[in-house]
């Protein structure tokens, strides 16, 4: 237990606490934050917040929401808090370059990181023991991973046993591996054919061998919701009998749902779609990125079915780009919606159209402007108002500072209370300063004039002149700059557009 107390007391603190889930842990969160509260108590701390991870381990500070909303919470300038008290640094983090490059951060900016468990020296040597303490902790978490690879290993080839969930078609079976110290049995499972799934994957396996695409696999058997999942399934060598974990490779495993010559018929059809789609295996002339840059609407088409992105593609023949088009992502790749896919110069050439003939309109930029100055007049008023407050904020905080001053230098005997209580108001001074600043800078990005008629045409002629004479990067930019979104979708052979825009910057 560390015994020492590095802060003031009447001190505010928060505490940072975690727990990795399960039995064998040394402290969960609620008994954690028991003890700490107890011990702000027993010390006359103030426990202003408490940030709580539960079940998540140290080994990183990803998917640790708590943990970066706490750094968060110092690196706010009207943060009162003195420091942050953790149960041990391993709770903080295992990862050494984590809590070292963490702990340092919060130092710099005049906070105290301090350990209830951790006996670190309050000298020199303070921070040498810190570092084998985080050497320690990566230590021990490497030490466990290993543990954990052995112990996996040793249950898959001893016993068959397998974590996770199966792929499809396969299911858990229980098997007793041995008796833990209870007497009570230690369960894994073994991954065996489910019959309800069996002959629908084979059945599956037997149409792709056949050339049959994908999306009609997935309308007859409906084995999974994605395109992705598809994929894995065509390429685990589970459905030949042949188990390959980690390292390990176990031939008969299991009851091979299918024969090698299916087998070799479906990785004959993968290897030809990778030759088709891997940007490593096409020619410069094709690679993704050459073919993106076409689509002018990349980024702002969406379907109205499903509102997924619509993606740029080019439909190939025999090696010869036969069209471009926009497909619903979700059409392609999650198979769940039925929008068809839209040629590309039919969309860009509607988007076009309605950019010059109704967006870019001199009326239209002139009504457009008409409403943006009256949304702003309504919104400087609501910032007028509040900066009347503050003013008034800051000249009654501004007395009050003056006469407690006033008071300490008639009465050398004032309490430290009232010290206390000059630096508080002075802080709030500080607070009402940088609001003040801030409802300015938001006045004048708030400034807009009426657009005459002349200057709406000009403005007109000009954009359009850019988007006519520009490369595709530049009529890019300025389709981003005056419209929102663009959904889209074709029936039968009309396509209908939807343009939601916003107002050009007459600059």
């Amino acid at each position: 237990m560390n015994t020492a107390i590095p802060f003031q007391a009447g001190a505010r603190v928060v505490a940072y606490l975690r727990d990795s889930g399960g039995d064998d842990q040394e402290l969960s969160v609620a008994q954690q934050r028991a003890f700490v509260t107890q011990w702000c108590l027993e010390n006359n701390l103030i426990l202003s917040a408490v940030f709580a991870d539960l079940a998540r381990p140290g080994s990183s500070t990803i998917g640790r929401s708590k943990f970066l909303e706490m750094i968060r919470h110092f690196e706010d300038p009207a943060c009162l808090d003195a420091g942050v008290l953790i149960w041990k640094y391993s709770r903080f983090s295992r990862d050494v370059d984590d809590s070292q490059y963490y702990r340092s951060l919060l130092r710099m900016k005049g906070f105290i990181v301090h350990s209830l468990k951790d006996d670190v020296p309050n000298d020199d040597f303070g921070r040498l023991y810190e570092s084998v303490i985080d050497f320690t902790n990566a230590r021990f978490l490497k030490d466990m991973r290993e543990d954990v690879k052995r112990g996996l290993r040793h249950l898959v080839t001893t016993y068959g046993a397998l974590p996770g969930t199966p792929p499809r078609g396969f299911m858990r079976q229980p098997v007793e591996i041995s008796q833990r110290r209870d007497g009570s049995a230690h369960i894994g499972s073994r991954w065996v054919p489910d019959p309800a799934m069996w002959e629908n994957c084979r059945r599956a396996w037997q149409m792709r061998a056949a050339g049959i695409p994908i999306r009609d696999i997935h309308k007859e058997l409906h084995l999974f919701n994605n395109r992705t999942s598809y994929t894995a399934f065509f390429t685990n060598r589970l459905y030949l009998g042949e188990l390959r974990y980690s390292d390990l490779i176990i031939p008969n495993y299991t009851e091979p749902l299918i024969d090698q010559s299916t087998w070799d018929a479906v990785q004959a059809i993968n290897e030809t779609n990778w030759l088709e789609n891997d940007p490593h295996r096409r020619s410069e002339k094709s690679h993704p990125r050459r073919i993106s840059s076409d689509f002018m609407l990349s980024g702002l088409l969406h379907c109205p079915r499903c509102s997924s992105v619509m993606n740029g593609k080019s439909v190939t023949f025999n090696g010869q780009t036969k069209r471009n088009y926009y497909i619903c992502a979700n059409a392609q790749r999650k198979m769940e919606c039925d929008a068809k896919s839209i040629p590309q110069d039919d969309i860009e050439g509607l988007v076009i159209l309605g950019l010059k003939e109704a967006i870019l309109r001199p009326s239209s930029i002139q009504i457009r402007a008409k409403k943006l100055k009256q949304q702003a007049e309504s919104e400087i008023n609501g910032i007028n108002a509040d900066h009347r407050e503050l003013l008034i904020n800051i000249h009654t905080n501004k007395l009050r500072i003056n006469n407690l001053v006033d008071r300490i230098a008639n009465d050398t005997s004032a309490p430290q209370s009232i010290i206390d209580k000059i630096k508080e108001l002075e802080l709030d001074q500080k607070k009402y300063q940088a609001s003040l600043d801030n409802l300015n800078e938001q006045k004048k990005s708030l400034t807009a004039g009426t657009i005459t008629r002349e200057r709406a045409k000009e403005l007109s002629e000009y954009i359009m002149d850019l988007f006519d004479t520009g490369d595709l990067d530049t009529k890019r930019t300025i389709l981003k700059s005056l419209i929102k979104s663009v959904s889209a979708e074709r029936i039968d052979k009309k396509v209908r557009a939807n343009i939601i825009y916003c107002n050009p910057v007459d600059s």
